[in-house]
């Protein structure tokens, strides 16, 4: 879903940022390279699936990752 002046809404980014991270989450070595570079416990994952500022770090994690 976009908005009415071509920008992809909240709600659109939010689900690709979900998505995303279940991606990473099947990769070993991606999940370890996005915990470290987060700082933060992969038990706090779970906890911050609804964060719109974690889930915007998720899209920057993923979209920085050239590979």
């Amino acid at each position: 879903m976009t908005t009415s002046n071509g920008q992809l809404s909240m709600k659109s980014a939010a689900f690709i940022a979900i998505k995303s991270l279940a991606y990473i989450s099947q990769s070993p070595e991606e999940i370890s390279k996005f915990i470290a570079l987060t700082g933060i416990e992969s038990s706090d994952i779970i906890r911050l699936k609804e964060n719109l500022k974690f889930l915007g770090g998720v899209l920057d994690f993923v979209t920085s990752d050239e590979s």
